[in-house]
């Protein structure tokens, strides 16, 4: 029998790779090899592949900032989007709220009502609004339902 010989360049290994860990839901890993790596796993442009870094590392107000030139398409809903970031900015500090020292605890609280006040106007239901609310009484993210996993 005859021997076949198969060869990949790197780039190919590279994106396979990530293909893998994309499918797998291990973004975290897959970015860090994209980063590592300097090979962008599909076809993203330079700002898409910036603003989903912004979006990895929690840096929510450059989200923001660096969205608010789409704001004038009439294309983009940049309520959604906003909902979206803000939601997550707040589900983030919900996390971190019950590690903070008391002396810290106060500004966190605050800011997670801050928060709440600026989602107010861009959750698409009413109950959406109610369940992020009823988070603030739970120990725990954790704790809900919808945040267990």
């Amino acid at each position: 029998m005859g021997s076949t010989q198969l060869i990949l360049r790197e780039q190919d290994v590279v994106k396979l790779a990530c293909e893998f860990l994309e499918n797998r839901d291990m973004n975290i890993a897959q970015i860090a090899l994209e980063r590592e790596s300097g090979i962008i796993n599909g076809g993203l442009s330079d700002d898409v592949v910036f603003l989903r870094q912004l979006i990895l590392d929690g840096q929510w107000e450059d989200c923001l900032e660096f969205i608010q030139p789409l704001s004038q398409l009439s294309s983009f809903d940049i309520n959604t989007f906003q909902f979206i970031i803000i939601k997550h900015k707040y589900l983030e500090l919900l996390c971190i709220k019950n590690e903070i020292s008391d002396d810290g605890h106060e500004n966190a609280v605050e800011e997670v009502v801050n928060l709440l006040k600026q989602l107010e106007p861009l959750c698409p239901t009413k109950e959406e609004y109610s369940g992020l609310c009823l988070l603030l009484t739970l120990p725990k993210l954790t704790d809900s339902p919808d945040y267990r996993h």
